[in-house]
């Protein structure tokens, strides 16, 4: 059985770090999940907590100019 791969609009609501974002996302007929939590695949940015946190602001600050 083959699977069908969907697309859907997404807004960008939210950017906790450079590689984990909150979008709300649009089903199509005024149907939307809200505040979905979503990683970016293959990104591993550094953390904004601990010892990375320098980093780790620079990349989340990174993003948020890309989206």
């Amino acid at each position: 059985m083959e699977h069908t791969k969907y697309h859907y609009q997404a807004i960008v609501t939210s950017v906790y770090d450079g590689d984990t974002c909150t979008v709300d996302i649009d089903l199509g007929f005024s149907m939307w999940i809200k505040g979905e939590k979503l990683r970016l695949f293959r990104i591993n940015a550094p953390e904004i907590r601990g010892a990375e946190r320098e980093k780790g602001l620079v990349s989340r600050d990174f993003l948020r100019e890309l989206i």
